[in-house]
Parts: structure tokens; C-alpha cells; sequence
């Protein structure tokens, strides 16, 4: 009966078989996507996937899922095989939705055909919430309670879409029976439909592997068991259907309660399978939950939604369960709930404030056990930054410890302040930083601030006591001392051993240590002690202890015994230090002063004169009867405003006795100074700077000084003129002492620098400087100074605003008699404007003059200055040719003003994506250079290139229009490729065309395949310059022959390589990547040296046989190369002259002939012949042959091997043969392979050859015994 009915359902479905399941798909509240599987394409998708994902349904089928899910292919793949190995029929993924938050969801996913087409059905469910569920308890409760509502939304409404869909498949059944005959004729054309979708629904059924949907009659037997019901129950649908009721899988107590409350509820009996269905009459589906028990006997927690099956005429025909297991749901709600009581508990028990604020300081929550200790009320600071809410040096404390714990985790001890009504408290911080879930999620903080007001006031009182204590120690200087008189220990304090110039606890202290600082001269001190010890007397005395510059400080010491033992002996004595130095010192003082001021009152240049209080004169001293030109006897005898003085005012006028200093100071009692006057004698005048002083003496009632200020006088005038050229000079003036502190500057050094007179007295003129000139200016200026006594110069200086201007300056330096420096007088000029002038012609020579760049001109500059870093440092750069694609169209729609604003908008993005030492230059229109200096490696500049990318495809707002660019950039590196700094740009720019080919706003490298040939030779190269540092090469010698004399008249040297990895290397293998490289000279060196070793060894050995040697050209033009041959002939002075030859390539020599041949010649004088290899392979041998004075030639071997079968090789052959017989050379014959060729060869005339048919090229160890056996050969004989 029940595949009757399915077949029913699924023939009522074929017969309007799209428009039922389009209906089906769209009613669902399931999230359904329709994927085409070859491209990601969403084909179609649901209501409930439009809400889900934010997008309207037009949206989503414009979109494909690899826009939505956010894993990478690779991690697609990953997810598939793990779900293989599992034995999932679903997968998790992370799909974005439209507001960007992305989710975790569970995709169950199913082929099949549509209109002859393979699509994918996708079923969505949300997994985000359970995921969650782990988030810290801060907002634990609240994720978790959203999450159980959502989950229970979710089946809830799962429940009802596949009530309705049940529903729907038992009207459609109803109707199918009534329309069976009308369709019967149609059976075979819908036969293929009617399968598809029967396979459509029983798989929607069985891939809601989550939900177990279990399907009864009203009787509630068993109709049908899906594969989730299997999963979560362990039967098999064969087991269960149609043979037992939903009670074999409940509690039988827990469904016994149930029954009894229902009972009750209802007021008659419910009994059996009522249990689940009698409260669905009213409103046609339930929710509850059950403990249920599988096969195996374990029990677990489900939730149940069951829901009637109705017919046509909406009679109940069935029962349709949805099971979910709930088990770990129930276990995170009481593990929550018990986490939640715990961390309220802690919480209620801390004093201190806590906060969860995120990294832009909003505040999410907060805790505090009583509401007086916030700063405001929560309403006020929820959700709002703690810059708005705190006082601003608060709020940036807070803010530092967030941004210190968001980089290393913890910010521990950070302390801030806030005022209250009732005062000040402090605060101090403690900051955590959460562990995202998400690593889109923004970082958050636990904040816990702890009240320490009363442990700050604590400090603060305990701190002012020390702090008085100290101060009152110190200002009496005195040091504290406690003496263990029984066990000789005494104790210092830091002071009294700082006093002395030590360290604290330097030493240790007794009465033996105490005695030996004594000075020799205080022995009373210890006399005092022994004194008080006997209690004869107090103990206070003064003595000299010795201090850690072995000085003497003066001490006073006072102490009183505080403790005695049972019979009165002194056990403990405590006093104290106190340094008298100082008093010591005025006392010495005072009296060596006395005899001091009567020697100075003597000595002084000065004159002195003490009166008493009616005027009369009492002393005087030396420069008195100097200067007055009376003797001291006279001037005693006189009073100060007595008639008989010769005294004039400044104007010439006689000055009378009552304007005399010394007499208005005694009637006015107070000090009169500086009054000029003239004193007259036979002899002439002196003009005297006079001043009085009242005295508070017993014996003396004025002093009065006169300073004979006569060439003084004459100074001023001179100087009075100096002065007014040095005040009104429009220059700046700068005079300095010798140290080059400023003692006066005139107005113009005012004008120019700001800085007023006052403000620069006294300090360096380096208060002027910019920080522009290195040390090493500075340093050449102070020597020219030094040498010449003067410098002229440009220097740039800053004034007092601030600005930078530049000046001339000439300093020169001001000597005394005897030649010492004293002073330095600097005069200069502002040059700032002839400097900017100069600065704009050369900003207007090297710049764009629109986007400010660096123009062609200085591009080309800093290309070579980098080049030539390059390569003397090592290293890459990269040239990057720009072009802005779409430019042109925006600059012909918008025009040229637009244009440019947007040239300059993207010139500044491309420059900041840049880095500091890289260059960007504007070389026309919408073409940039960029100069990458400095990459280790070509990789280095990928990210920059990125960067360009994006700085140039960015939007650009301009006059209210919305323009958007990208940037096609070519690649070119250097060393890597060759070439001057013209040609890297024209590559460069190459590489750009290839970029705009390739679809723009893109990156292209410079020929690729060529760049990998340079990194293989690159890696060739390092392995040959290891072979040769570690003599990892060989020589190889091929012999050659006088085949007619049947003599070995020499050997060629040729080199191999026995690679570790690639074996034994020809010289094809590995010379082309160091041709005319560097290394190729080193190569060379090394088979020069070797070759001439061998030979030398030979040569002791007692065969005498002559070596050639191949040269390239690199070498042979090289300045070095005649100094490094004569050193290495000259090494081996036995050799006989001419044991070496030096082969070199015909055509390598034909480049220079004139430099070859000078350097043949001085070969030849060395005792070195020159042979030119491969002859005949050159464009002009015939013509310069007789300019190259190489005694040997060599055919080469190409002409050799072929001359028996090509008639025009033997010609040529032949030919060499008589002009090198013109030229009296000698011919060797490169490649002779057979005997054949012997004979010919002896027949044009050639008896030198070389090649396999004589002899491969052997070790050196082998070469003796070959030319023995080859000298004796039957071949030699017949030749």
C-alpha cells in the first residue's frame, strides 16, 4: 500500500511536474539553491534563501557560490574528502551574506536532471549559532539564548513546511485517484519525469540527515522512517515501518507522567499513542520534548514537532513527526546557566569596576557591585567611546592600555584620576584582550579598573614624612652611628659614610677602623671617647676623619652611652656625625683674610682711601699717590673738601668741594658712584671714575675708590665710531668669544634671524642651525678657521620662527699680540630668494610641473645613479613602465581640466604605494616610470606591484564625478636584463603592451623564457666560482703530432668539470654562461696555472713537452692579463722559453688586431708563442692574417672533418695550407678522425695534427706512457 500510494504521489506530481515542485521549492522555508555544477552558476534559488542571504532572488541568480562561500578551492576540496572519510552526506562551508557577516552552514547537496539539464539541489542550514556557542560569558547568555531561539524558529518552521508538504501530498493523492484514468494514456511519456521527481522528494526527505522524520497512521503505526530518524535512532526504516508505534522509542515513566497531566488537562482519559496527538485537534501541530531511547539503549533529549496529515476534506489521516536531537543543546543551557551563577557570584565579589570595551574604546558592558562607584550612570556611557564619556587625560591612558594589550595580550599598572563630588580617586588598570571567534571580528578587552585612592593617600602621607625627615637630615647634614661596644661593631648610616665620599656600607666599621681614619693630629678624639666610656664626661668633640680622596673632612661628634650591663659597663653607645667643614673652613678663613685685604688693599691698581666721618683722611693706599700724585703723607693729611684739590667737571668746568663724591656721601649717607671728573697736576691730568661708600665701622666711616679711566676715555671715542658702522650695517654681525658663545650681534642679525640681542647672548650660534650641514662641513670649516684665520662660505641656517634660510658668511677670527685666538666675528647675508630662484629653475628642469614628479630628466638620473649602486653593492631593481588605461575616453568626455586633477589624484596614490627610496616620474601624458632600488630578489617587488594595482583602480572623486582607472604595468630587472637605463625603459615598456594585450590592470615581467635562461647561468655560474675556490676542476691533455716524423711535439689543455650532481662536464656545458663574465678571467687564471704546474712537473720528470693553453678574449684584453702571465711564468724558471702557448679564438682576435698583435709580440718576448684556433671561421682571416703575428694556426675542425666528401672543405683546407706557407705559419689540423685524413693531409703538405684518430684527451698521469707507445707505433713507422 505504501509504494502504491508513493507511486500516486509521484504520478499526481508528474502530471504538472514543474509548476508543483517550482511551487514546492519556492514555499519552503528551507534555504534551496539550484547550482549548475560545471561553473558554480546559481540557476535558481528560494524565498528563503533571498532572506537568508540579503539578496533579492534576481541577485543570487547572477551570482555564482564561490561568490558566496568564502573557502578557497582548496579548502573546498579539503572539506569534500574529509566528508568522504566521515561518511557525511553534507559539508561545511562559510558563506557570506550581504550585509558581509558570514556563517557556517551545512549544504547537503543532490544531482539531478531538469528539462534535460544537471543541476545540483542544495539544502542550506545555518550552523553559526551552535558554532558560537563557545563565546566567552561576557555575552555568552546572550548569543546562546539567540541561538536556541533561532534554532527553534528554524524547526519550527521546518516543521510546518514539511506539515504542509505532507498535507500537500495527500491532496495531491486524493486528486490523483480521481484523475487516474485520464491519465493513464499519458503513463509513458511522463514515465521519465514521474521517476525524477519520485527520486527528488525521497531525497529532500533523506537529506535532512539532522532531523529524523518519522511518518504514522492515526492508529500511529509507523508509515515512514527517514535516514536522519535511522541516524539518531540506530533501526533501519525495514525494522520500524508498519511494525511499531513511536512508543517504542519513549521512556515509558516519562510517557506515563505525560499521560497522567493530560488527564487532568483534559478531563478524560489519554492512554498510548493519544499521548502525542490528543492536543493537536485544536491547532494541528505540537512542540515538546521527550527523552528518547535507541536501539543501543542510550537515551538522549529530542525535540518533537508533530503536526497532523489531513486529507482533501481536511480529516486527519495521519500523523507527521520532526525529531531533533537536543542533547548537547540542553547540556550548553545548564552548563550557561551554571557558568552564568558562578561568574555572577565572582562578579558580586569583586569591589572593582569591570568593562568590555572594544579597540575604538566603546564600551559593550560593564559590571560594578554598587552603582556610586561609576564615574556617570550606565545610560550615559553604553555604547559610547570612553573619549566621550571621561575627561580627556583618563581616556588616554585608557586608550594607550587598550592599544598595549591589543599588541601583547595584558596591560597591567596604568593609572588614572577622577574627580568626584567627595574628591579625587584614583584608578588602576588591568586590561586582557579576548580571543576572537572570528578573525573578522573586532578586537575586544576586559577592562578592570581598581579604586587605589586610599593606598595612593596612604603613599602620599608616608612619602611627605620620609620626605620631611630628609629634608631635616640633610639640612643639618648630619649622619647617625650606633655602637656595639661588646662586639666592636659600629654602625653607619648612608650619610655618615656619603660625607665621607663613599659608598653606602663601603666598609665595615669598628673602633680600630673608626681610629686608623683619624687624623695623626686628633688623638684627643679617642682620649673624649674613652672619657665618656668611663663616665668622666659628655662626649661631643671635633676631629678630621679621612675621606675617599684621601682628604680630610672635618666632623663633630656628639654620643651618649644608652645601654649598660649588670655591672655598668657600657655595652651600646649611639650619636651622631655632622660635617663642620664648612665652619672650619670660614674660621681659617677669616683670619688668612685679614692679612689677605691689606696685601690686595696694597696691590690694587685701584686707589683706595678710608676717611672718617668729618672727612679726614686715615689711609690710603699705593695707586692713591699714583694717581693723585701726592705722597701717602700729604694725602693724610688733607680732608676731602679742602680747596687746595685741582678738580674740574666733564665740561672743563671746576667742580666744587660739595659735588665731590666723598663729601655728599657722608652728608647724604648713602653710596654715590660713578662720577667722571678731571684731576689736574703740574704734570698733567688724569681723568677718575669716582665712587663713595658710607661705612658701618668703629674706626672707618667712607671708603672712596678712583679708577683712572683716561685711555678708557679714548677707547670710547674710537669705539663709539666701530659702533655705529656695527649698528647700522644692513649685514648681520656676529661676534663671539674664543669658546663661540655670543657676546654681541648687531639690528641687522636681528632682522635676519629674528632673535632680538638679549635672546642670544651668552649662547652658541648653533642655536641657528638647520640640521642641514653634516658634521663634516662644519668639521672642514673649523679647520679652514683654524689654518687661514678666516672662512667664507653658504650655509643654510633656521631663524626664530622656525623658517630655513640660507646666507654668505664670512667668519674670520680675532687674535691677540700674542697670536691666540680671542674672538670670532661672523658677517653675513640672507641669500634665501636667489637660492629659492635657483631652487625653481632646478625644480622647474627636473619636475612634471603637473603632478610634481620627478620629470624624465632627473628619472634618468636616479636610473643610473641606481644602476651604478647596483653594481657596486649587488642586488636588483626594477623598472615599471605605467600606463592608465581608460584615460584617454575620461579625458575626451570630461576634458582636460578634469584630466589632470585626476592624473594628480592617482600620481599620489601610486606614489604613497610606493616606498621612501623608490622613485615615480611622470614622463607625459598618462605614462609613469617607477624605480624599485635596492630588492634582494625579483619576488620583493610583487607586492609593491599590488599595491600600484590597486592605488591606480581605486575610484577617484573629481568635481562631483566618479572616474575610476586601472594601470597596465611592464617589469623589467637589472642586472637581469642588460642594457643602458634607455633600454631598460623601452623594455619596460614592452612588457606594458604585452600587460594591456593581456586584459589590463595587470603586471607583465619582461621576457619571461629569457629570465629563467639568466637564472639557470646565474646558478651555473655560483657552482663554477665554488669549483674554482675549491680546485674542484680538471686539465685534460690532448696530444699533438708530427704524423709524418711520428713525433709528439706538444699537448692541449683542456678543462673539465667533474660535477657532484651532473657528472663530467664538457667545456660546452658551462663556458657559454661565464663567456665575458668575470669569472671567465678566474677560469682562465686557474687553467693557466694549472697547465704551467703540470708542465713543470713534467719537465722534472725529464719529458720536455710544450702546452697549450685556450684563452678568451675577456681575458686577453683585460689590463691585467701581460702582469698575471709574468707571474706565472715567472714561477717556474726552469721551464725551457716556449713551453707555453696561448690559443685564442681567430674571431676574438680579429676584434681588436691592433691590440692583439702589440700583445702577441710582448708574448713572444716573454717566452710565450700565440697560436689562432679555429681558423678560417672568421669573416676576414685572409685580410688581417698578416697583421696577427701568431707563429701557429689551426684549421678548424669543421674544414677537417669533412674534406674527404666536400670538395669545397678540402679547398679551403688547402688554401689555409698555402697562405699560411705565404705567411711562414705553421698549420695544425684540428678533428683528424681517420687515417684517411693522415694520408690526405700529408699529402696537401700538413704534418701537424690533432684529433680522436691520435688520441683522446687524457689525464696527465696517463700522457707519459701514451707517448712512449705512440712514438714506437707501427703508424709513426709507416708515416
Amino acid at each position: 500500500m505504501l509504494w502504491l500510494a508513493a507511486w500516486m504521489l509521484m504520478a499526481s506530481w508528474a502530471v504538472k511536474a514543474h509548476p508543483t515542485f517550482q511551487a514546492f521549492f519556492q514555499d519552503s522555508g528551507s534555504v534551496m539553491l539550484l547550482i549548475d555544477p560545471a561553473n558554480g552558476d546559481i540557476v535558481e534559488a528560494n524565498a528563503a534563501a533571498a532572506k537568508f542571504y540579503g539578496y533579492s532572488i534576481p541577485q543570487l541568480q547572477r551570482m555564482t557560490i564561490q561568490e558566496i562561500n568564502q573557502l578557497t578551492p582548496e579548502q573546498v576540496a579539503e572539506e569534500r574528502r574529509l566528508a568522504k572519510s566521515e561518511g557525511r552526506n553534507y559539508f561545511i562551508f562559510r558563506h557570506e551574506l550581504a550585509d558581509g557577516e558570514i556563517r557556517t552552514v551545512e549544504v547537503h547537496s543532490e544531482p539531478y536532471d531538469f528539462n534535460g539539464r544537471t543541476l545540483l539541489l542544495s539544502m542550506v542550514h545555518d550552523m553559526t549559532p551552535l558554532r558560537e556557542k563557545t563565546e566567552d560569558f561576557w555575552h555568552y547568555q546572550t548569543r546562546l539564548e539567540e541561538m536556541v531561539d533561532a534554532q527553534r524558529q528554524e524547526l519550527e518552521a521546518s516543521y510546518a513546511r514539511q506539515t504542509w508538504i505532507l498535507v500537500a501530498g495527500i491532496l495531491i493523492q486524493a486528486l490523483l485517484i480521481l484523475l487516474l484514468l485520464w491519465v493513464m494514456h499519458r503513463r509513458q511519456k511522463l514515465q521519465k519525469s514521474l521517476n525524477g521527481v519520485a527520486s527528488l522528494l525521497t531525497n529532500i526527505m533523506n537529506s535532512a540527515t539532522g532531523i529524523g522524520i518519522i511518518a504514522t497512521d492515526t492508529e500511529g503505526m509507523i508509515t515512514a522512517f527517514n535516514h536522519g530518524a535511522e541516524k539518531l535512532l540506530g533501526y533501519r526504516a525495514d525494522e520500524i515501518i508498519g511494525k511499531v508505534t513511536p512508543l517504542k522509542f519513549h521512556d515509558k515513566e516519562e510517557v506515563k507522567a505525560q499521560q497522567g497531566v493530560l488527564s487532568r488537562l483534559l478531563g478524560r482519559p489519554v492512554n498510548g499513542f493519544g499521548v502525542f496527538v490528543q492536543q493537536l485537534e485544536g491547532n494541528q501541530h505540537r512542540q515538546s520534548e521527550w527523552t528518547y531511547i535507541r536501539k543501543d539503549g542510550s537515551r538522549f533529549l529530542v525535540s518533537l514537532y508533530a503536526s497532523n496529515i489531513l486529507n482533501e476534506a481536511g480529516d486527519v489521516i495521519g500523523y507527521l513527526g520532526l525529531v531533533q536531537d537536543i542533547s548537547e543543546l540542553k547540556a550548553s543551557q545548564l552548563a550557561l546557566e551554571t557558568a552564568r551563577n558562578e561568574l555572577k557570584a565572582t562578579f558580586d565579589a569583586l569591589p572593582d569596576l569591570l568593562f568590555e570595551v572594544d579597540l575604538n574604546g566603546v564600551i559593550l558592558s560593564y559590571h560594578s557591585a554598587e552603582a556610586d562607584h561609576l564615574y556617570v550612570t550606565p545610560d550615559v556611557f553604553l555604547n559610547k567611546t570612553v573619549e566621550a564619556v571621561l575627561p580627556e587625560k583618563p581616556a588616554i591612558v585608557i586608550m594607550t592600555a587598550l592599544h598595549n594589550a591589543h599588541k601583547s595580550g595584558q596591560s597591567f599598572g596604568l593609572q588614572y584620576a577622577l574627580d568626584f563630588e567627595d574628591g579625587r580617586r584614583y584608578y588602576e588598570l588591568s586590561v586582557s584582550r579576548k580571543t576572537p571567534l572570528d578573525v573578522t571580528e573586532t578586537p575586544r578587552f576586559v577592562v578592570l579598573a581598581r579604586d587605589i585612592s586610599l593606598r595612593k593617600r596612604q603613599e602620599r602621607q608616608l612619602a611627605e614624612k620620609d620626605q620631611r625627615l630628609n629634608l631635616i637630615l640633610e639640612a643639618s647634614n648630619i649622619g647617625q652611628w650606633d655602637w656595639d661596644i661588646v662586639n666592636d661593631v659600629m654602625l653607619w648610616d648612608a650619610r655618615s659614610y656619603t660625607m665621607l665620599g663613599f659608598k653606602e656600607n663601603a666598609f665595615k666599621v669598628s673602633f680600630e677602623k673608626w681610629r686608623q681614619m683619624l687624623h695623626p693630629d686628633d688623638c684627643h678624639a679617642v682620649e673624649r671617647l674613652q672619657a665618656h666610656l668611663e663616665d668622666k664626661d659628655t662626649y661631643s668633640v671635633e676631629y678630621r676623619l679621612a675621606t675617599v680622596d684621601n682628604d680630610w673632612l672635618w666632623i663633630e661628634s656628639r654620643g651618649q652611652v644608652v645601654e649598660r650591663d649588670d655591672e655598668g659597663h657600657p655595652t651600646r653607645m649611639v650619636g651622631m656625625h655632622m660635617d663642620v667643614s664648612d665652619r672650619k673652613q670660614v674660621e681659617d678663613m677669616i683670619a688668612m683674610n685679614e692679612e689677605r685685604l691689606r696685601t690686595i688693599f696694597e696691590i690694587l691698581p685701584i686707589g683706595i682711601s678710608l676717611t672718617d666721618r668729618d672727612g679726614h683722611i686715615l689711609e690710603c693706599n699705593s695707586a692713591s699717590e699714583k694717581l693723585l700724585g701726592i705722597t701717602r703723607e700729604e694725602h693724610t693729611s688733607r680732608r676731602y673738601d679742602d680747596d687746595v684739590w685741582q678738580i674740574y667737571r666733564e665740561d672743563g668746568t671746576p667742580m666744587p668741594p660739595d659735588e665731590y663724591a666723598s663729601v655728599r656721601a657722608l652728608q647724604d649717607h648713602t653710596t654715590i658712584k660713578n662720577q667722571l671728573m678731571e684731576v689736574r697736576r703740574m704734570d698733567g691730568s688724569t681723568w677718575l671714575n669716582v665712587n663713595a661708600t658710607p661705612l658701618d665701622h668703629p674706626q672707618y666711616d667712607l671708603v672712596i675708590s678712583y679708577e683712572d679711566i683716561s685711555d678708557k676715555r679714548a677707547a670710547e671715542a674710537r669705539l663709539n665710531l666701530a659702533a655705529s658702522v656695527f649698528t647700522h650695517a644692513r649685514e648681520g654681525i656676529t661676534i663671539t668669544d674664543k669658546n663661540g658663545l655670543i657676546i654681541d650681534v648687531n639690528r641687522g642679525f636681528t632682522l635676519i634671524t629674528g632673535y632680538e640681542r638679549d635672546e642670544v647672548i651668552g649662547k652658541n650660534p648653533n642655536i641657528l642651525s638647520s640640521g642641514r650641514q653634516p658634521k663634516e662641513f662644519y668639521n672642514t670649516m673649523w679647520k679652514t678657521l683654524f689654518e687661514k684665520g678666516h672662512w667664507t662660505g653658504e650655509m643654510w641656517n633656521r631663524d626664530k620662527n622656525g623658517s630655513i634660510y640660507a646666507q654668505l658668511i664670512t667668519i674670520s677670527a680675532i687674535k691677540d699680540s700674542n697670536g691666540s685666538i680671542q674672538n670670532y666675528v661672523g658677517l653675513f647675508t640672507d641669500i634665501t630668494s636667489l637660492k629659492e630662484q635657483q631652487q625653481q629653475l632646478e625644480h622647474i628642469a627636473h619636475y612634471d610641473v603637473l603632478t610634481q614628479l620627478p620629470n624624465r630628466s632627473l628619472l634618468a638620473d636616479r636610473l643610473n645613479q641606481a644602476m651604478l649602486i647596483i653594481n657596486r653593492h649587488g642586488g636588483y631593481l626594477a623598472v615599471l613602465f605605467i600606463d592608465l588605461d581608460q584615460f584617454k575616453a575620461i579625458n575626451d568626455s570630461f576634458g582636460h581640466d578634469i584630466g589632470d586633477d585626476l592624473l594628480v589624484e592617482v600620481s599620489k596614490r601610486m606614489r604613497i604605494a610606493l616606498r621612501e627610496e623608490d622613485t615615480l616620474a611622470r614622463i607625459g601624458g598618462d605614462e609613469f616610470v617607477a624605480v624599485l632600488a635596492n630588492l634582494e630578489g625579483i619576488q620583493d617587488c610583487e607586492e609593491i606591484l599590488d599595491r600600484l594595482l590597486v592605488a591606480a583602480s581605486d575610484p577617484v572623486e573629481v568635481q562631483g564625478h566618479s572616474l575610476t582607472v586601472s594601470a597596465s604595468i611592464g617589469v623589467t630587472f637589472y642586472p637581469d636584463d642588460q642594457g643602458d637605463a634607455d633600454q631598460l625603459m623601452r623594455h619596460a615598456d614592452q612588457a606594458m603592451y604585452q600587460a594591456k594585450q593581456e586584459g589590463k590592470n595587470r603586471y607583465h615581467f619582461f621576457d619571461v623564457s629569457h629570465d629563467s635562461m639568466v637564472k639557470s647561468q646565474s646558478r651555473i655560474q655560483r657552482e663554477m666560482a665554488d669549483a674554482i675556490e675549491h680546485n674542484q676542476l680538471e686539465l685534460h691533455f690532448q696530444p699533438k703530432v708530427n704524423i709524418k716524423e711520428g713525433r709528439v711535439i706538444g699537448v692541449e689543455a683542456l678543462v673539465r668539470w667533474p660535477h657532484p650532481e651532473k657528472g663530467l662536464l664538457m667545456p660546452a656545458d658551462f663556458l657559454p654562461s661565464v663567456d665575458g663574465l668575470p669569472l671567465s678571467i678566474e677560469l682562465d687564471k686557474w687553467v693557466l696555472r694549472t697547465a704551467l704546474k703540470q708542465a713543470n712537473i713534467w719537465h722534472e720528470q725529464g719529458m720536455h713537452i710544450n702546452v697549450s693553453v685556450n684563452i678568451g678574449a675577456y681575458f686577453i684584453q683585460h689590463r691585467d692579463f701581460m702582469e698575471t702571465l709574468r707571474e706565472y711564468v715567472a714561477d717556474y724558471p726552469a721551464l725551457p722559453p716556449f713551453t707555453l702557448e696561448i690559443e685564442i679564438l681567430e674571431t676574438s682576435a680579429l676584434e681588436d688586431v691592433v691590440n692583439v698583435s702589440l700583445l702577441i709580440w710582448e708574448c713572444h718576448e716573454l717566452g710565450v708563442h700565440f697560436a689562432l684556433d679555429d681558423f678560417g671561421t672568421g669573416y676576414s682571416s685572409l685580410t688581417y692574417l698578416r697583421h696577427l703575428p701568431a707563429k701557429i694556426i689551426k684549421i678548424d675542425q669543421t674544414f677537417i672533418r669533412d674534406m674527404l666528401m666536400d670538395s669545397d672543405d678540402r679547398a679551403i683546407v688547402d688554401g689555409i695550407l698555402k697562405l699560411a706557407q705565404a705567411f711562414d705559419r705553421e698549420v695544425i689540423a684540428e678533428g683528424v678522425e681517420t687515417e684517411a685524413h693522415f694520408e690526405a693531409l700529408l699529402a696537401m703538405g700538413c704534418e701537424l695534427a690533432q684529433g680522436y684518430a691520435i688520441a683522446r684527451p687524457m689525464l696527465p698521469e696517463a700522457l707519459p706512457d701514451w707517448v712512449c707507445e705512440w712514438e714506437k707505433s707501427p703508424q709513426c713507422e709507416k708515416s
